[in-house]
């Protein structure tokens, strides 16, 4: 006998009462947890359409399960399991037309037209605050919509396609686009729901504490104003706002709060809370320090992101910004390209040559060095039309253009898809060891550069990329003798 139970997001409702520290599991059973981790983890991977199987437990709350992947996936699901009595099969799958591809490039482009470089973490915060209530209306008729109406009619407003194309959304909408954009940006967020307000809204870690905001009750009811009563507020501080308490098919702070540590460890280092060793505050100066000298693979491990950032300060090949180094900060695509090119020697020669771009997505101080890059081969677009300028630059994405750089053969000595790995096999991985998929941050691209430096490269008779790029005027001869990137 074939089995088969479903819930949509359409029915949920979710819960953070958001603080970093360590915490228990709450309520979600151990079951339910696993099943949510494992369908996040494959969209984290990239996929939209997602299935697992698990051995059968038909007493399982797919509300929990659904609620918990809801808290950090942006996108909008139902959830089904069928099976028989040893075995079942989640389906989880998209509830609008719009792809997810097609939600991200539009995000991304969004992301392009309000953002620069040289901003802050709480500044872009800021801008994709203000460009949600100024191009977003609530709409009232899908709030007071029910049960058929509502999911023929008004699926839009509870998710991303609300505000990125209809301009219309409710609460769920607005909670998730701005989850969509800090996640594009490398910018950990969560969204946040009671069934006690039956109402969402966000979480977003920025300066070392998790701040709350709520675009929906900031959006003016008329006009252009944008207000900031809720945006950025302490959790002690937002009295106005109530969480659930994680009792029948709700979810508790501790629920929350765990799933949200799991799913952002890559960005945190630890699950429990902020590694001092793999993470750093913006505090770092961008005025180099006594080089060092590193001899072997171990000598690497004992230094810290702002000395692997002075190293190629001191090469010219990484700059701070306005703000420093921002090493904790995650790179876009675009700031990677610029490393990269940087490392190449080629920046100028890419801006005298200006090649034609016809990536939409890329700001005007990009478009010649992606240009050049992708004239060469050695980096390529999201589609046909898009760089992905906005989104986070993966651990994959930097492994792969250097083992381009350094001659090894794509598809031969190595895999796009497993470019981080075969970055760690020849030892230029950072210590953080990120997973593939993941968002890297500057302190983990210019780790990454430093230990490239000293790789051998194929068909080179053992000589490294840093000597390569000493050949060819990138590199300081004098300065690469005392770094021990040339040996005498």
């Amino acid at each position: 006998m074939r089995l088969k139970k479903a819930i949509s997001s359409l029915m949920t409702s979710l819960l953070l009462l958001v603080n970093l520290r360590p915490v228990s599991l709450g309520v979600v059973p151990e079951y339910e947890r696993n099943i949510a981790e494992r369908l996040t983890e494959q969209y984290r991977d990239g996929l939209t359409n997602l299935e697992i199987e698990a051995e059968a437990n038909w007493n399982m709350s797919l509300y929990k399960s659904l609620e918990l992947v809801g808290t950090v996936v942006p996108h909008f699901y139902e959830l089904s399991m069928e099976g028989g009595r040893q075995r079942v099969v989640f389906h989880a799958r998209t509830l609008t037309t719009n792809s997810r591809s097609e939600l991200e490039a539009l995000a991304s482009e969004v992301l392009s037209n309000i953002l620069h470089p040289n901003m802050t973490v709480r500044e872009k915060v800021a801008a994709m605050y203000r460009w949600i209530i100024l191009n977003t209306t609530f709409s009232l008729e899908a709030a007071t919509s029910t049960g058929e109406q509502r999911s023929s009619n008004y699926a839009y407003a509870f998710c991303a396609t609300g505000p990125l194309v209809y301009g219309s959304a409710v609460c769920d909408g607005y909670s998730r686009v701005l989850m969509l954009l800090c996640q594009l940006e490398g910018i950990p967020c969560v969204r946040i729901g009671s069934s006690k307000m039956n109402h969402s809204y966000n979480a977003i870690w920025i300066d070392g504490e998790w701040l709350l905001c709520d675009p929906t009750w900031d959006t003016p009811e008329s006009g252009n104003s944008v207000s900031t009563k809720y945006f950025l507020i302490e959790p002690e501080l937002m009295t106005s706002h109530e969480t659930d308490s994680g009792l029948a098919d709700t979810l508790s702070y501790e629920d929350i709060i765990s799933f949200a540590q799991w799913y952002y460890a890559d960005f945190f280092g630890t699950v429990e809370g902020i590694d001092e060793d793999t993470h750093h505050t913006s505090s770092y100066s961008s005025t180099p320090t006594t080089p060092f000298v590193p001899t072997d693979e171990d000598a690497f491990a004992s230094y810290s992101p702002k000395q692997f950032a002075d190293f190629l300060f001191r090469y010219n090949l990484f700059r701070g910004t306005d703000q420093g180094y921002e090493l904790d900060r995650a790179l876009r695509r675009d700031e990677l390209a610029a490393l990269f090119i940087r490392v190449l020697g080629q920046e100028q020669i890419s801006i005298q040559q200006s090649l034609p771009t016809f990536f939409v997505d890329v700001s005007a101080w990009a478009a010649p060095i992606i240009a050049y890059l992708y004239e060469n081969g050695l980096v390529f677009g999201v589609s046909e039309t898009h760089f992905g300028s906005a989104y986070g630059a993966t651990s994959r994405d930097y492994a792969a253009l250097l083992l381009r750089a350094m001659g090894y053969q794509e598809g031969v000595e190595f895999n796009w898809e497993t470019a981080s790995d075969t970055a760690a096999e020849l030892g230029f991985a950072a210590k953080r060891r990120p997973s593939s998929t993941s968002i890297i941050t500057r302190a983990d691209a210019v780790e990454m550069t430093v230990r490239s430096l000293f790789v051998e490269m194929p068909g080179r008779d053992g000589n490294t990329f840093g000597r390569y790029l000493v050949e060819i005027g990138v590199l300081n001869s004098e300065l690469a003798l005392a770094d021990g990137i040339l040996v005498d």
